[in-house]
């Protein structure tokens, strides 16, 4: 080496090292982010059908107010779906790690930048109730979903303009670790929708009482906001004095007075049932589309449902007419054993992720929940019967 060489090598500036805290702080906002991206495409991973109905509730809603052109949408709204919470998965798995790391920011701040527009979107029109964030796990309000977007978007914002503090890691290890999670995530998605849920968390899920959750945990607590003289004053009581002006009621226990169910009803051409109704031993066949019903699996429904009538067992079809004219063709078609009830679509869809899918109820507690690819004998029934 020459003299030249050596003194230019010992010359040449070194990149400043970075603060203790804030190479700290870029670990701690590394492990929230990564893991709250994971977390959040786990739970919708166990339900893809319910990020299946939100994404076609956005489309139909995007649809009627900015461009029929959303329509086209809809018959894709389980394969975006389940892309969406995959890709939530792979991209907090990706950074836990430090896979290629400035590209995975990238691709998480679209991600969450399409997320906050879904979700200011819902808050500001207030047309879509809950954005399904967290899936029917954690039901946040639309405010509080932007929020906490935000927070997100600005800790990508913080990671992307950071010095390259951490680790940039394309080994073949990291490569392999990421495609191991995304070849894990499609499998349970695609599981969960052949069949069920892990983990339901629906109001319709097994033991829980479709009765005692069609009637408020407590009755409502109120206050009463008058004003008087140009004040605020708040009242437990409303008050007698005339001379208060009426500005507001505010229901302090919103949650325990609201029924978790409050759309339950199925009818026939004469009668209404509700939740009231579900008196004894029964057996609920969900149909939420016709069209889509698999039919193969009637012929087991059938042989269920003639051994459950002997059993002493009720057998009822909640079923949704879409209008098309095709109803008594698909019942004579599948030839169901049982008695046949109309009842809204959006409600099938709640209860039921498959089509079609199995409850068994006793007074109205729900003692068993199956999809069509894996139905239960009589002996499952008569055994819950037991228990």
């Amino acid at each position: 080496m020459t003299s030249a060489t050596a003194e230019s090598f010992v010359s040449e500036p070194q990149a400043p090292r970075s603060p203790v805290w804030l190479t700290l702080l870029n670990y701690l906002v590394i492990m929230l982010l990564g893991g709250l991206m994971i977390f959040s495409g786990l739970i919708k991973i166990n339900d893809p059908i319910g990020t299946a109905l939100k994404m076609e509730e956005y489309f139909e809603v995007f649809a009627n107010r900015i461009s029929p052109f959303f329509h086209a949408f809809v018959p894709f709204a389980l394969h975006i779906g389940i892309a969406m919470c995959v890709l939530e998965v792979v991209l907090g798995l990706a950074l836990l790690i430090n896979y290629r790391r400035i590209p995975t920011l990238w691709l998480l701040l679209l991600l969450m930048i399409f997320f906050s527009f879904l979700t200011f979107y819902s808050a500001y029109t207030d047309a879509v109730r809950d954005c399904g964030c967290f899936g029917t796990f954690i039901q946040l309000k639309p405010w509080h979903s932007f929020y906490k977007d935000l927070v997100l978007d600005a800790m990508i914002l913080f990671l992307l303009v950071q010095p390259r503090i951490m680790r940039n890691d394309s080994s073949a290890l990291t490569q392999s670790t990421v495609l191991g999670g995304l070849v894990l995530s499609v499998l349970l998605a695609v599981l969960a929708v052949m069949y069920m849920p892990y983990l339901d968390f629906m109001p319709y899920a097994v033991g829980k009482s479709i009765i005692k959750q069609s009637k408020p945990e407590k009755p409502p607590i109120f206050q009463y906001i008058m004003t008087k003289d140009g004040k605020d004053i708040v009242f437990d009581k409303y008050p007698t004095d005339k001379s208060y002006k009426f500005k507001e009621m505010v229901t302090l226990n919103p949650e325990e007075s609201t029924p978790k169910i409050s759309d339950f009803v199925y009818f026939n051409d004469s009668l209404n049932f509700t939740a009231d109704s579900l008196k004894g031993k029964q057996l609920f066949v969900i149909i939420p589309n016709f069209n889509k019903a698999d039919r193969e699996s009637f012929v087991e429904i059938n042989k269920l449902a003639a051994a459950s009538e002997k059993a002493g067992i009720q057998v009822i079809a909640l079923m949704w007419d879409d209008g098309s004219g095709k109803l008594e063709e698909f019942k004579h078609d599948v030839q169901l054993a049982a008695t046949v009830y109309m009842a809204d679509g959006t409600l099938l869809k709640t209860m039921a992720r498959t089509n079609p899918c199995l409850l068994y109820l006793n007074d109205g507690l729900i003692l068993g929940k199956w999809g069509h690819r894996k139905l239960p004998g009589i002996e499952d029934l008569l055994t819950l019967n037991k228990n």
